[in-house]
C-alpha cells in the first residue's frame, strides 16, 4: 500500500471515529433521539451530496476524503453552535430560561440549514470552475496515438497531420494518417487496436466512458471527466484500392 494511502486511509479512520464519538454524544444528550436520528441520516446525505463535486472525478479515495471533511465539518458546527449556547446559558441571571433568549437556540435543524448552506455553495463555486481541457486531450496533443497500434501489428510509421485549437468553453483536436494497407482484414485489426488504444488512455487519464458505438470499422466514444465532456470519433476511408486514411478527431466542452 502506498505511503500516502496508508496515511489517508488512517486519518480517515481516525476522523471517523471521533465524527461517531459525536454523533454517540449527541443522541444521548438528545430529548428526541428519533428527530435527532433523523436529523443526523440527513446531515450525512446533505454531506455527501456536497462532497461528489468537491472530489476529483474517478478518484474513491478523493471523494471519501471530501465526504470525510464536509461530514467533520457539519458535525464540528453543531457542536460549537451547542457550545455558544451552553455559554450563552451560563451567563444568564440564576432561574432566567435559555429560552428567553432565542437568538442563541442551536439545535440540529439550525445546523442542517447552515450545512445546506454552506454545501450549496461549495457545490456552486465547484461547478463555476474554469473550463480545462481533460488530461486524455493533453497527451493526444502531446503524442501520436496511432503509433502503438503501428509497432504491435508490424507496420511502419505513416506521416500525419495534427491540429488542435482551445476555447473558452470549448476545445477540438484532429488527427489525419493515410497510409497502405494491402489486406482487408489488417483494416479492421487497426481500428479494433486503437480503439482498445484509445480506451486505455481515457482510463489512465482519469476519464470514465460512457458510451461506444461502431459502424464498421468507424467507431465513437463519449466520456466525462468533472465538469468536462467529450466525444471522440475515429473514421476509416479507403481512398484507393490499397490505401486508406484514418481520422481522428475529438471535442471537449465544458458539461
Amino acid at each position: 500500500m502506498p505511503v500516502r494511502v496508508a496515511i489517508v486511509f488512517c486519518g480517515s479512520i481516525a476522523v471517523w471515529a471521533l465524527i461517531v464519538a459525536a454523533m454517540i454524544a449527541i443522541l444521548a444528550k438528545s430529548r428526541h433521539p428519533v428527530q435527532s436520528i433523523a436529523l443526523l441520516i440527513a446531515a450525512v446525505i446533505v454531506a455527501w451530496t456536497a462532497s461528489v463535486p468537491l472530489a476529483a472525478p474517478a478518484d474513491p479515495l478523493s471523494q471519501l476524503l471530501c465526504f470525510t471533511f464536509v461530514l467533520a465539518a457539519t458535525i464540528g458546527v453543531y457542536s460549537a453552535g451547542r457550545l455558544l449556547e451552553r455559554r450563552a446559558a451560563a451567563a444568564l441571571p440564576n432561574g432566567e430560561a435559555l429560552a428567553m433568549h432565542p437568538y442563541w437556540q442551536f439545535t440540529l435543524r439550525e445546523m442542517l440549514l447552515v450545512v445546506l448552506v454552506v454545501s450549496l455553495t461549495m457545490a456552486q463555486v465547484a461547478s463555476s470552475r474554469p473550463f480545462a481541457t481533460t488530461p486524455f486531450f493533453n497527451s493526444l496533443k502531446a503524442d501520436d496515438p496511432f503509433s502503438p497500434t503501428w509497432t504491435r501489428i508490424g507496420m511502419p510509421h505513416p506521416g500525419g497531420g495534427k491540429g488542435a485549437s482551445i476555447g473558452p468553453t470549448r476545445a477540438k483536436l484532429d488527427f489525419d494518417v493515410e497510409t497502405d494497407i494491402p489486406a482487408p482484414a489488417q483494416v479492421s485489426q487497426v481500428a479494433s487496436d486503437l480503439e482498445s488504444e484509445l480506451q486505455r488512455m481515457l482510463k489512465d487519464s482519469g476519464c470514465s466512458i460512457h458510451e461506444v458505438g461502431h459502424s464498421g470499422n468507424d467507431f465513437s466514444m463519449s466520456y466525462d471527466s468533472g465538469v468536462t465532456e467529450g466525444d471522440l470519433w475515429v473514421f476509416a476511408v479507403q481512398t484507393s484500392e490499397h490505401r486508406w486514411r484514418f481520422l481522428l478527431l475529438v471535442t471537449e466542452s465544458r458539461k
